[in-house]
């Protein structure tokens, strides 16, 4: 695993998800009393192998990971899925994006998604009200000139921040990937698509910041539990502000690529599905998409 990743997860105190932690969200699920002690173990060694490749699972890392857990119930699975992605590896993510942005924008941010998510860790005791507090003031720190660098370990250099970021959304890539399975049939409720209304955005250029109007259309997987769309409705705004962090980090040069603008796509499936707790983002297409001149 790349060494910058690695310091700033000792920075932020949590880490990825750790063997205990992932044997206690493991635990909590009913079902996982069917499981011994050395299949529990594997499936923790799989997931801790999975996050620390350079590489996405393999055929056969799969197939084993789901001999294991394909029989568990769907809401038990999609609970040990947040707990093992979103708690702990998400936070790491939605911070470093915070990170990137008051590099570039010289205005210390936090993300209502890291808000929120921040508030539900402080709840379950993974978190305390101190270590917030210290990651807030560092981003503050930092904007305001006052601090370049986390107690003594990495440079908080936006250079720096690009490749972290860019290491976690591998790592959550190749987990999305381990922990994804045939779901049930839709039921007669659920979207197939569902599409944001316009907002506003900023994209980085060489010219400097450029102003964007954007809409997505948003594809759910065929094969996916139901998605109403008073459950989007509910979480439109959070859609919005995500996608719009998500084009904050990019480059208006690099989206005009067809690789470039794919990989921002798949970034925004990603974090957009992880707002939604009963969907399965199949794709996210451009609905609109327009950069004004400088």
């Amino acid at each position: 695993m790349n060494r910058i990743l690695l310091l700033l997860l000792l920075i932020l105190g949590t880490g990825f998800p750790s063997s205990a932690h992932v044997i206690t969200s493991l635990e909590k699920q009913p079902w996982a009393t069917q499981l011994s002690t050395s299949q529990k173990l594997e499936i923790r060694e799989t997931i801790s192998t999975v996050m620390g490749s350079a590489q996405p699972p393999d055929p056969t890392q799969r197939q084993r990971f789901w001999e294991l857990l394909g029989s568990m119930p769907p809401a038990e699975f999609q609970q040990f899925t947040r707990d093992v992605i979103q708690i702990h590896l998400r936070h790491q993510l939605l911070w470093t994006r915070d990170a990137l942005i008051t590099a570039r924008s010289g205005v210390a941010r936090k993300s209502p998604e890291r808000e929120t998510l921040e508030q539900a860790m402080m709840r379950q005791g993974i978190f305390s009200r101190w270590q917030v507090e210290q990651m807030d003031t560092a981003l503050t720190q930092f904007a305001a000139g006052e601090a370049t660098r986390l107690p003594g370990l990495i440079p908080l250099e936006a250079a720096t921040l690009e490749q972290t970021l860019d290491n976690l959304e591998k790592a959550e890539e190749h987990l999305a990937t381990l922990f994804s399975r045939p779901l049930d049939m839709p039921a007669d409720s659920a979207l197939t698509h569902f599409t944001t209304r316009a907002f506003q955005a900023t994209i980085q250029s060489r010219q400097g910041p450029l102003d964007v109007q954007a809409a997505l259309k948003i594809h759910f997987a065929s094969r996916n539990p139901a998605t109403t769309m008073q459950e989007l409705r509910t979480v439109q705004n959070h859609i919005e502000s995500t996608a719009r962090d998500v084009i904050f980090t990019q480059r208006a040069e690099s989206v005009e690529t067809p690789q470039g603008k794919e990989r921002m796509l798949r970034q925004l499936a990603r974090d957009i599905n992880a707002l939604i707790h009963s969907g399965r983002i199949e794709r996210v297409e451009l609905q609109s998409w327009h950069i004004r001149a400088p």
